[in-house]
């Protein structure tokens, strides 16, 4: 199983056009915000709230189906908000487990 037919299914299964995309952007708009399907907004969101202390976190994107986080200046981030990027990780993850479980993710 590869990268590549993990990535056609889980495109296949979400939707990536709505306009919460561009409310969540307009929420947090600090925070660049691309290519994320609709069901992971509230885990976005919930992540980009942790943040707003600290701000380090300068762009959101998803890459054949995984999360990736771009941070402004050094990549090191505080215990509290490591914490909350593991959990955001965790939850879009449990999205979609039998995806992840299938391909060996």
């Amino acid at each position: 199983m590869s990268l590549q037919e993990f990535h056609k299914e889980f495109k296949d299964r979400h939707d990536f056009e709505d306009d919460d995309l561009e409310l969540l952007q307009d929420r947090h708009p600090k925070t660049q915000i691309t290519n994320i399907p609709i069901a992971w907004i509230i885990i976005i969101d919930e992540l980009l709230c942790r943040d707003r202390k600290v701000n380090k976190i300068k762009a959101i994107d998803q890459s054949y189906g995984f999360i990736v986080i771009n941070y402004r200046g050094d990549s090191s981030v505080s215990e509290r908000l490591g914490w909350a990027v593991e959990d955001a990780e965790r939850k879009v993850r449990e999205l979609d487990i039998d995806l992840y479980e299938k391909y060996g993710y």
